[in-house]
């Protein structure tokens, strides 16, 4: 399998991440990150306003969900900052070279082609498929997880309400995709 270089992200001069509720997110040039808007949670008597981790540098890329915002630095290392077990980074994370945020969940993708999620795994979005591997690209929905292999089969987990998580046939390179 074809590793993947964090290399591939180090381009982005800035990027503009929006979710319909979430805060915004950018990513300058000099790789930095900056956020704003009002707070990104409600904890009872005010609105917390989104703060930034200090040090963080060297980004490539980011992502934001609803209460939770990521950082994917040069060195492979993600950063979560917001509300929720989202927020709580797997130790031991390294390599990443992608990461995607859902609602409420959030995903990696390693070098080694291997996905790692967390976060609220209502409706098992954030149970990766056993033996999912050789994946090149992620992407996490509002309850969802989808993940691209070498291959070209799309593998889909998480609530399967309004089929999700049915992919359709013919969608993989030929291959029938598989839902979880």
């Amino acid at each position: 399998m074809k590793t993947i270089s964090i290399k591939l992200f180090a381009s982005v001069l800035l990027i503009i991440t929006v979710m319909v509720v979430g805060t915004p997110l950018a990513c300058h040039a000099d790789q930095e990150v900056s956020a704003w808007g009002r707070g990104v949670y409600y904890n009872g008597s005010d609105y917390v306003p989104m703060t930034v981790p200090g040090g963080l540098s060297n980004v490539v890329a980011i992502a934001a969900g609803n209460s939770h915002s990521l950082a994917l630095t040069a060195e492979g290392r993600v950063f979560s900052w917001g509300y929720y077990d989202q927020t709580t980074v797997p130790s031991g994370l390294s390599n990443v070279v992608a990461i995607a945020a859902g609602v409420a969940h959030s995903l990696a993708l390693t070098a080694a082609g291997l996905v790692v999620s967390w976060g609220d795994n209502s409706f098992g979005r954030t149970h990766v498929p056993n033996g999912l591997s050789n994946v090149v690209a992620i992407a996490a929905g509002d309850s969802h997880s989808l993940a691209l292999t070498a291959a070209g089969q799309v593998v889909a987990w998480g609530d399967n309400r309004s089929g999700r998580t049915d992919v359709p046939s013919g969608l993989s390179n030929g291959d029938k995709g598989t839902g979880h």
